[in-house]
């Protein structure tokens, strides 16, 4: 039996870090970007769910199934595995108060998560052969969740003497949103989806309820948002597809279809939603290197600020209804799952990684977490409409971005392409790189938005599992 723990101070409250464990969603907020899991069924209360999941290991897929036992209510609670490629596997989750001098009271924003672990390989002494590669999986793996814990427990906590929400997510099975449906259901909100006909269902073991609708042929049932207080709008292709005549057209259609839809059954019902969220991009505005453009700056006469421009007018039914509208312009979320950071990670991996241009276009950014947190504030915030640059306020440039990455995975960058030969390339899709977009979120600073990440390498590490554990390495316990 080998044991292993982590223990970590978070800035939370102990209440709000419990409520986080007991809540729906907190297992798929728990899952580290660079894991492939899929939660297969989730029965019961935290006391005594069973929960199946599969795990990727390369071509294979081994499914465990956990138990959950030993609960006492805002202290402690054990998972342990009924079945998985373990011989055997227990792990207490326990919260206890902030050190603090005996004279003194806790720190009500603050407590101990305490993860231990009893581990029991296959494979007798081969197995043993593991414990090396596993324990330094175990540091990536706790480091992440405990900074992710710390995360969403305090962004909750702002909003906690708000009433819960109930809100209809569109685009849930994309990057932001697969994240946000359990990150709204862990802070207690009620949350429904619109899908496609056909799609398959995603949410198995959350309460999640699933309403058809196909924005194509302009189909919407006014039913599936009737008693709901917000719609959170994540329509849209991705644009790495090439800018054909064709795709362009599908990247307008799928945003702005959608959207308009939405803004029209939504302004027509009397028992609907009053707020929009919509997503929306700040790559519309004008190529700026000198200093950042506030919300007010107009968009440009090119393909993506004519993608922006349909995609914000679109809601206009909303607004002209008096509905609180607004427009989230995000920069470019990094996440190991998907989008730039993906794909540039992949390259670096590869060997294969170059700074497109000089290196000295301004590269707009903001984590997932950030950007989660962003669509939660507007959605407490009445003041919230409009647009909203939604970026990190820290300037960073392509070469910062390409050397910090390269820094982080341990890979070289094989110096830079000149812009000539990415347009040559590329054609007007080279835009997306060698633009320079900078911008200021100063919407979101004025309403009083904090930015958890605001170094990039920082961000980086945490994102690509490449942090320190917290509370200090990883080291096998006596039994």
């Amino acid at each position: 039996m080998t044991r292993f723990r982590a223990r970590s101070l978070l800035r939370a409250p102990r209440a709000e870090v419990w409520a986080f464990h007991e809540n729906p969603g907190a297992f798929e907020r728990l899952v580290p970007p660079w894991q492939t899991l899929s939660v297969l069924s989730s029965v019961g209360p935290l006391a005594t769910r069973r929960l199946v999941f599969s795990i990727h290991a390369g071509p294979a897929r081994l499914t465990w199934v956990a138990q959950h036992e030993g609960y006492v209510a805002g202290e402690r609670f054990t998972d342990r595995m009924a079945r998985g490629p373990m011989r055997s596997w227990v792990h207490q989750h326990a919260l206890s108060d902030a050190p603090h001098a005996p004279d003194a009271a806790p720190d009500p924003g603050a407590c101990v998560l305490d993860d231990r672990l009893a581990v029991e390989f296959p494979f007798g002494p081969l197995g043993a052969l593991a414990h090396g590669p596993f324990a330094r999986q175990l540091g990536r793996l706790f480091a992440f969740r405990h900074a992710r814990t710390e995360h969403d427990a305090q962004r909750h906590a702002a909003w906690r003497s708000l009433p819960r929400l109930r809100v209809v997510v569109c685009g849930a099975s994309g990057l932001i949103g697969s994240e946000l449906v359990p990150y709204l259901l862990n802070a207690g909100h009620a949350v429904s989806v619109l899908t496609r006909p056909g799609a398959p269902a995603r949410w198995p073991g959350l309460p999640v309820r699933a309403h058809t609708w196909d924005p194509q042929r302009g189909l919407l049932d006014p039913a599936a948002l009737a008693g709901a207080d917000a719609v959170v709008n994540l329509c849209g292709l991705n644009l790495r597809a090439r800018w054909s005549q064709a795709n362009r057209a599908r990247f307008l259609d799928s945003r702005a279809g959608p959207t308009a839809l939405l803004a029209r059954t939504m302004a027509r019902m009397t028992d609907g939603p009053r707020v929009l969220l919509s997503a929306s991009g700040v790559s519309g505005v004008a190529d700026q290197r000198l200093a950042p453009l506030p919300e007010s700056a107009p968009l440009e006469d090119t393909t993506l600020g004519r993608i922006v421009a349909a995609w914000e007018a679109a809601a206009e039914p909303a607004r002209t209804a008096g509905l609180r509208t607004a427009s989230i312009r995000l920069g470019a979320v990094l996440s190991a799952r998907g989008g730039a950071l993906a794909a540039l990670a992949g390259a670096f991996r590869l060997g294969a990684a170059f700074c497109p241009g000089d290196g000295g276009q301004v590269f707009p950014w903001l984590t997932l977490d950030d950007a989660l947190a962003v669509f939660e504030h507007a959605l407490h915030d009445g003041s919230c409409a409009g647009p909203i640059n939604a970026v990190c306020p820290t300037r960073t440039t392509m070469d910062d971005l390409t050397r910090t990455l390269a820094r982080v995975l341990r890979r070289p960058r094989l110096g830079r392409v000149p812009a000539a030969v990415v347009r040559r390339l590329m054609g007007e899709q080279s835009s997306v790189v060698l633009g320079s977009c900078w911008v200021d979120p100063s919407a979101l600073r004025s309403r009083g938005f904090v930015f958890r990440h605001t170094d990039l390498e920082t961000a980086l590490r945490l994102e690509l599992g490449r942090c320190a554990p917290i509370g200090g390495p990883w080291t096998p316990e006596p039994a």
